[in-house]
């Protein structure tokens, strides 16, 4: 599935899987998505999501 980003008016990233899902259900689509460690070394995704016109805030 593609995006056609020129269409999206909001850019939002979050590590929480349980966030991504609520922004996705309400509209939102997944733009990317990449990993890491923090500062203590553990392993964490991180979900860059866009809202795209019409959807509401």
């Amino acid at each position: 599935m593609s995006v056609d980003t020129s269409k999206i008016v909001a850019v939002h990233d979050t590590p929480s899987r349980q966030q991504a899902n609520e922004l996705l259900s309400e509209g939102w689509v997944l733009l990317n998505t990449g990993t890491g460690t923090d500062e203590n070394g553990a392993a964490y995704t991180l979900f860059v999501l866009g809202r795209p016109e019409g959807v509401t805030p």
